[in-house]
């Protein structure tokens, strides 16, 4: 992953995700990524957060994904004051993300092992 600084503008954003991640048990880890971060979003454009999931088989992350993921949406949307996108941190679920997250993505939330 190709780890960038926080931009300013989205500075204020950061602490309510914290926040939101640090009491889900099953986020490792949320990354901001897309257009926000590279700076050419317009302000209609989502929040683009990428989720890395912890707690489930491996085969289960997506459904634990799909289950979690509308309400977990809600929150964070709520708390950023934003529309948020959500998707999932993974290589094999998630290539397009994966990709993305190699251009730039800023590490929001990481738990403490």
């Amino acid at each position: 992953m190709k780890h960038v600084p926080l931009p300013p503008r989205l500075a204020p954003m950061a602490d309510p995700i914290r926040r939101w991640a640090s009491g889900e048990k099953d986020v490792e880890a949320v990354y901001l990524h897309g257009a926000r971060v590279t700076g050419i979003a317009r302000d209609s454009d989502p929040l683009d957060l990428a989720l890395a999931l912890t707690g489930y088989e491996a085969d289960d992350i997506f459904a634990g994904f799909l289950l979690d993921g509308p309400r977990w949406q809600a929150e964070l949307s709520a708390a950023t004051g934003l529309p948020v996108m959500l998707s999932i941190a993974h290589p094999e679920l998630r290539p397009k993300v994966w990709r993305a997250l190699h251009v730039a993505c800023v590490p929001v939330y990481v738990a403490a092992p």
